[in-house]
């Protein structure tokens, strides 16, 4: 067991995607080395990133734009395409004593200039799919059954409205209660946030989710527990600077200002533990450049903490490569980045949610170690 560390600068990029998670008793990363998208899993109860296992060769990708991975039960979720390219592939994979056996990969969705952005699970175990497609945003949900892919009856939808057709559109879609989801999207560089919410039947009209603009289309991340959505974002107005709301279900609140005068590649990503409802935002190199920074929402109390210095690194390569967790595990939530010089460090941050809103209670005070926090 060991550090695991790669040369190549974007090996998680973009946060706002999914490349972490908990299956069959183990911790699994993926990323990419550059040539491949690999994996390496790990057995420690807090993810220590010093105790990886050996880096195991997926298939290719030379950055971490060309894939998501969703981890869930015994199974990992591998959606992937060539940037800016075509077809969107799925894959499922037995996990099992740190090891992933792979079924076979199938298309699962056709256009020409494409990237697949997000991947999610809904109540019934149907996968949500997110991805840009020449100029749109759209979603596409699959059921894996005995082994076959098939796509539900009236996927792929079209979440962009016609008068929003944009180069490097990015969507997010998360999974809402029941069968419900939200789509977020950014169209356009410098543009607002948009929302959708499908009810089951209808897709409804698009809602501005950022009061203010987003700093690029990929500078954003949400999460959700149940209906609410989280949403975190590097904002543009006068200077940049990282904004939250919430939706509550039926509509967006406030947006609250976390950290102003910030960079513009200081790129927030969320982190939610669905066994509670509480959840994170973490962002890197604001307000020092080489620190690792949190809030964190209580939902037994609807209550967003202070800022939180969660680790210090000798060096932070890529501040846009921050990237959280759908869920939880053990109530314990992560955020994975790169650290240190190259060969760039796997780290990650922990921060321990037991708290009264898990019916107990948790650590108090906080150890920094090895790039890990516990609170």
């Amino acid at each position: 067991m060991a550090s695991r560390t790669t040369t190549n600068s974007s090996a998680l990029h973009l946060g706002t995607g999914s490349k972490a998670g908990f299956a069959a008793s183990y911790w699994y990363l993926m990323w990419s080395n550059g040539t491949n998208i690999v994996f390496a899993p790990n057995d420690h109860p807090t993810c220590d990133p010093s105790n990886f296992g050996s880096e195991v060769t997926v298939k290719a990708g030379s950055d971490g734009s060309y894939f998501q991975a969703l981890f869930d039960d015994i199974y990992c979720y591998l959606a992937s395409c060539t940037p800016d390219s075509n077809p969107i592939k799925i894959r499922r994979g037995v996990c099992s004593g740190g090891s992933i056996s792979w079924e076979t990969e199938v298309t699962v969705a056709t256009g020409t200039q494409m990237r697949v952005t997000s991947i999610d699970m809904m109540d019934d175990g149907s996968l949500l799919v997110a991805y840009y497609d020449t100029n749109k945003a759209k979603v596409t949900r699959l059921v894996n059954t005995n082994g076959t892919w098939s796509v539900v009856s009236g996927y792929p939808m079209t979440v962009s409205d016609s008068d929003q057709d944009s180069v490097n559109t990015m969507i997010k879609a998360v999974a809402l209660s029941g069968s419900k989801w939200m789509a977020l999207y950014c169209t356009v560089t410098g543009g607002h946030i948009f929302s959708k919410v499908w009810d089951g039947s209808a897709l409804g009209s698009r809602v501005q989710a950022s009061s203010i603009i987003c700093s690029a289309t990929q500078r954003f991340d949400a999460r959700a527990f149940g209906d609410v959505v989280h949403l975190a974002w590097n904002a543009q107005d006068n200077l940049f600077n990282i904004y939250r709301r919430t939706w509550n279900g039926s509509s967006w609140g406030t947006a609250v200002e976390i950290e102003d005068n910030c960079s513009y590649d200081d790129l927030p990503a969320v982190s939610i533990n669905k066994d509670t409802g509480d959840a994170f935002i973490a962002w890197q190199s604001f307000p020092s450049s080489t620190h690792v920074y949190y809030v964190k929402y209580t939902a037994l109390t609807s209550s967003w903490s202070s800022v939180v210095d969660a680790a210090t690194e000798s060096a932070l390569p890529n501040s846009y490569q921050t990237v959280g967790l759908n869920r939880a595990q053990n109530d314990s939530v992560l955020f994975f980045y790169l650290s240190g010089g190259s060969p760039y460090t796997l780290d990650n941050i922990r921060i321990e949610s037991l708290t009264a809103s898990a019916g107990g209670v948790g650590p108090s005070g906080g150890i920094a170690c090895g790039g890990i926090m516990i609170i």
